[in-house]
């Protein structure tokens, strides 16, 4: 009957998506490790995001074959969802990171602290001098201001008053060279990720496709 022949495509997709949600559950910590992995020197945390991308695949491939094939516009979707997902994550903790990040650098390179305050008290200012800056210069202290500060300037110079000379405060990668970084860790992350779902719109048995059961 047609209920019967459709049943098992609609089992097939909803079984992808349960696969897609367990995939975004994953990409939680894995997106945090990137975030981190990303600063790496020499692009070297490029490679995570093709491991990591790997790795995501992987848990939907397992969940996902035994109802292979699976529509290759659902697969596309269902990838990209993840790719979108675990990169912006990576990215939005990057972007939360950085003013703490470079409160500590501002620590480590204060010998002495300006009177009246403490560490902790001298490590908030700095976070809220470098938020102030993005927000003041450069429209917003979230993503867009820190991609735009990074590809325009990638330097915030910062005044204390114990120290002859302002602490520069850098990106870890230089302006344009951010900018490849971030489009780069996409397409790593999409490759790592679409490269191991794609068999997944195929059929189980490529052997016995070729000879259909007779009806």
């Amino acid at each position: 009957m047609p209920s019967e022949s459709a049943s098992p495509a609609t089992t097939g997709v909803g079984r992808w998506w349960i696969a897609v949600g367990c995939a975004l559950v994953a990409a939680v910590p894995l997106g945090w490790l990137l975030s981190y992995g990303a600063a790496l020197v020499a692009m070297l945390g490029l490679y995570f995001f093709a491991l990591f991308g790997i790795i995501l695949g992987g848990v939907m491939f397992r969940m996902a074959a035994p109802v292979r094939p699976i529509p290759t516009y659902q697969l596309r979707l269902g990838a990209g969802i993840v790719v979108v997902f675990c990169w912006c994550l990576s990215m939005a903790v990057e972007v939360h990171e950085f003013p703490t990040d470079k409160a500590n650098q501002a620590v480590e390179q204060t010998p002495m602290l300006p009177e009246g305050q403490n560490v902790t008290e001298f490590r908030q200012h700095v976070a809220d001098f470098v938020r102030e800056t993005l927000r003041r210069d450069y429209g917003s202290s979230g993503f867009w201001g820190y991609a735009r500060w990074v590809l325009a300037s990638s330097k915030m110079h910062l005044e204390v008053e114990t120290l002859k000379r302002p602490i520069v405060l850098k990106s870890v990668h230089y302006r344009w060279w951010w900018g490849f970084r971030a489009i780069a860790s996409i397409g790593f992350l999409a490759f790592g990720v679409y490269a191991v779902v794609q068999p997944l719109s195929g059929t189980k048995d490529p052997a016995g496709a070729a000879n259909p059961p007779k009806n």
